[in-house]
């Protein structure tokens, strides 16, 4: 079988679908499917949970609905949360740890759960390859893989350098108030309330006026992450230690950036919510 190469529009063309692919299918999987399987695995109902699990299988990420629930939101700020980013710490060394963390807390935690999800997914990838071929196949995982990388992208700048000393606080996450990026992203920008309030609906989330703000939505903010991550870096320091003047309480505690640095001192905050789902520890 010969291969016919086509001229320079041709692959030009051919290139630029690609590009577009990428772009728009990452885009559109992690804002349409991951982010409200996000809002699903939060609700007290099962069959909700369920819908949000069913989802995530569409991106082969199903085992988040564990690792996120018990690992990120029951250790938020530690160095046991897999999805919060350390002082300093690169896009690309959080996203392998992450990705590794994750699936050591979805496995330690669930095992039967994770190895289902597995199974399912796999089964999937046969069923679809068998219908549409190889080259679809591809295409979906790909597009899969970029939806993941933005989820990352957003899970590293969401708490970049908030390392807690505390349970609870105001200022667990940078804030947007991209109102492009609240409905993409289903309050997702809200970030900090929802830690607060894991379990109500995203419309019901608060803005919290005194967090540290991103000075772009989150698609901008991401693709600054990924790209010129040491700039972004070295903006979100100097940002840190532009607003850190302590304020103290009686029951404050401090939220630092790095050892050595200048502390924020935060309130201490009460959930004002029952878990999500009770049978799951969440930090509200």
């Amino acid at each position: 079988m010969e291969i016919h190469w086509g001229g320079l529009y041709e692959n030009a063309v051919g290139f630029l679908n690609l590009v577009v692919l990428r772009i728009l299918g990452g885009t559109t999987f992690c804002s349409s499917v991951i982010a409200p399987a996000h809002e699903l695995i939060h609700r007290r109902s099962k069959w909700q949970r369920s819908l949000g699990r069913l989802m995530l299988l569409l991106t082969f990420y199903d085992h988040f609905a564990i690792a996120h629930r018990q690992g990120h939101h029951a250790r938020l700020g530690s160095q046991a949360d897999p999805s919060t980013a350390e002082p300093g710490e690169t896009y690309e060394a959080f996203f392998w740890r992450s990705l590794s963390r994750q699936w050591q807390v979805a496995i330690r935690a669930q095992p039967h759960r994770v190895w289902r999800g597995i199974l399912l997914g796999g089964l999937l990838m046969l069923g679809y390859g068998l219908l549409f071929g190889g080259l679809a196949l591809f295409a979906w995982i790909y597009i899969s893989g970029v939806a993941i990388r933005l989820l990352e992208s957003v899970n590293y700048f969401q708490h970049y350098g908030l390392t807690l000393s505390a349970a609870h606080s105001s200022r667990t996450a940078w804030r947007c108030d991209s109102k492009l990026s609240y409905f993409l992203f289903l309050g997702l920008t809200r970030h900090a309330d929802h830690h607060r309030r894991p379990g109500i609906p995203y419309q019901e989330l608060q803005s919290i006026s005194h967090s540290l703000k991103l000075p772009r939505g989150y698609l901008w903010t991401a693709i600054w992450v990924k790209n010129r991550n040491a700039d972004f870096r070295r903006w979100a320091q100097a940002e840190v230690v532009r607003v850190s003047r302590p304020v103290h309480s009686r029951i404050g505690r401090p939220l630092s950036l790095a050892a050595g640095q200048e502390a924020v001192g935060f309130a201490r905050e009460e959930c004002a919510q029952k878990r999500s789902n009770p049978e799951q520890p969440e930090l509200a």
